[in-house]
């Protein structure tokens, strides 16, 4: 469940372990990943809906800012997942309990 979380939201999943701080940090930087895509995105929109630069630049955005988060949402949820593991490994359960 965590890691289908993290996958959905970076960060929800450390939120499911009760793990709030990591929770948070992967939100921020989440949030700040997707706000400089965004920022980077409407600018080049701007410039090509001024007629200043052909539409072509804006694709070009999308196309590098996609795959860095997809990967940063894939990573997230790599990372709840060897988390979880670990706390089931250092408490002596098994890992199908969580």
């Amino acid at each position: 469940m965590a890691i289908t979380l993290s996958l959905t939201l970076p960060g929800l999943g450390h939120m499911h372990l009760r793990r709030p701080v990591l929770g948070i940090v992967e939100m921020l930087i989440g949030a700040g990943l997707l706000i400089a895509g965004l920022s980077d995105l409407v600018a080049t929109f701007l410039n090509a809906a001024e007629g200043t630069v052909p539409l072509a630049p804006v694709f070009r955005v999308l196309m590098r800012w996609a795959p860095i988060l997809i990967g940063y949402c894939l990573l997230s949820g790599a990372f709840t997942w060897l988390v979880s593991r670990h706390d089931c490994v250092a408490r002596g359960e098994p890992p199908s309990s969580r």
